[in-house]
């Protein structure tokens, strides 16, 4: 076969691939076909949180990463729990809550205006769950049907994203493969 001949047919087999490794070196050994499995398959990762740049990057060290990008998430943590009276039907019904509450000695209150319990009212909030819990109980024992609730708020956290092989096991923090494209430029 004449070497235009070979060209062609490695051009309609695998038209860029094969055709520059034939021109890059007309002397190249016949491909086996496992040539595509000796091939390292890479996948974006994404690890953390990390307390701050300084630990993001001594895991990185260790890890042996050269090309890496951090990324600042928001998540939504536990903030703390309010003691609330449920909302009225209305709002000349949650006049009526606030007047009650009031004759039975709980002054400090306030009406929760928006949100998912528009028209309660707040009678306390608490960093601890049980804490939150005993002042539910005290207001039982007056009467008084408080319910509670956790409230959350964004935190954000420090991430890492990076390229690994698609086997790849990183130590010390946790991690999830997440769509390439997220690792930009570094997979090409």
């Amino acid at each position: 076969m004449q070497a235009k001949q070979v060209t062609d047919i490695l051009q309609r087999l695998n038209p860029p691939q094969v055709a520059l490794i034939f021109k890059a070196s007309p002397h190249t050994p016949k491909s086996t076909g496992s040539d595509r499995q000796k091939t390292a398959i890479h996948h974006c990762y994404e690890a953390g949180p990390f307390s701050d740049q300084e630990a993001l990057r001594r895991w990185a060290s260790t890890e042996h990463l050269t090309v890496f990008k951090a990324a600042n998430k928001s998540t939504m943590v536990s903030s703390d729990f309010q003691v609330y009276y449920p909302a009225g039907k209305d709002a000349e019904q949650t006049r009526i809550n606030k007047m009650m509450l009031k004759a039975k000695g709980l002054n400090d209150v306030w009406p929760i205006s928006d949100g998912d319990i528009k028209g309660a009212i707040s009678l306390g909030v608490f960093n601890d769950r049980q804490r939150a819990m005993l002042f539910k109980n005290q207001l039982a024992e007056q009467g008084v049907k408080a319910e509670i609730r956790q409230r959350n708020k964004p935190r954000d956290e420090l991430f890492i994203r990076f390229v690994g092989g698609q086997s790849a096991i990183f130590k010390n923090v946790g991690y999830t493969q997440v769509a390439d494209i997220d690792c930009g430029n570094a997979l090409k």
